[in-house]
């Protein structure tokens, strides 16, 4: 597996091994890898502590908006398993596209045959649509339980160092091999994991392929 861009993805537990497929077969890998609780997931879109995480950091790597480049380091798509994980109706579901397409630029669904979501939601922002959108919006900006999760006085070039729910280095990679390892997995399919997950390899790169693999078991061992 060559080497993966980051990407904010977002979805059901039930469709966490889908939404990973897909990841891996565009090329990326989960910038934060957090999953939204079943419990949390029934909450308007405005109370999740996961995409509340995923719109803060989404802020606080716009270089756009502080009228710089965005570098390849920082994800520049959002991904979610699909629309209806993203709010109860439409209106919340076009206020979080709108606004990851506002910071990150690139929103996709898995399984969309539309591909890039910016003309659906022009679509509905169309007319009178933009009005119960826009409000979401607004609600959704107001990241002040959000900017907990963000290290404090951080700066947009200092989002390499942002937190992550765990620290995937090359240690924890090979705790993480030996678990799949142990329950069964091949090491293709290990690889597969660790690579969508975001560990990083022995030389820090999002970069693993069936040997890497081998090499994070046994160095576990």
């Amino acid at each position: 597996m060559s080497k993966l861009r980051p990407a904010f993805a977002y979805g059901t537990s039930a469709n966490r091994d889908d939404l990973n497929d897909y990841l891996l077969s565009r090329g990326f890998y989960r910038w934060d890898d957090a999953t939204e609780t079943d419990t949390d997931m029934a909450l308007l879109p405005d109370r999740r502590p996961v995409l509340h995480r995923q719109l803060a950091w989404a802020e606080a790597t716009d270089f756009e908006d502080h009228g710089m480049q965005r570098p390849t380091e920082v994800p520049q798509t959002f991904v979610a398993d699909q629309l209806s994980s993203l709010g109860p109706d439409v209106a919340w579901q076009a206020a979080v596209v709108g606004l990851m397409l506002e910071r990150v630029g690139s929103v996709h669904i898995v399984g969309s045959a539309d591909g890039d979501l910016e003309e659906w939601f022009k679509s509905q922002t169309a007319n009178e649509g933009w009005k119960p959108i826009y409000r979401r919006m607004d609600v959704l900006r107001d990241l002040d339980q959000a900017k907990g999760v963000l290290p404090q006085g951080d700066q947009p070039t200092d989002v390499r160092w942002l937190p992550t729910t765990i620290i995937r280095t090359w240690s924890t990679a090979c705790d993480r091999a030996q678990t799949l390892r142990d329950a069964g997995q091949p090491f293709g399919a290990i690889a597969n994991t660790l690579a969508v997950e975001g560990f990083s390899n022995r030389h820090e790169r999002v970069t693993w392929y069936p040997m890497l693999a081998r090499e994070a078991y046994e160095a576990g061992q």
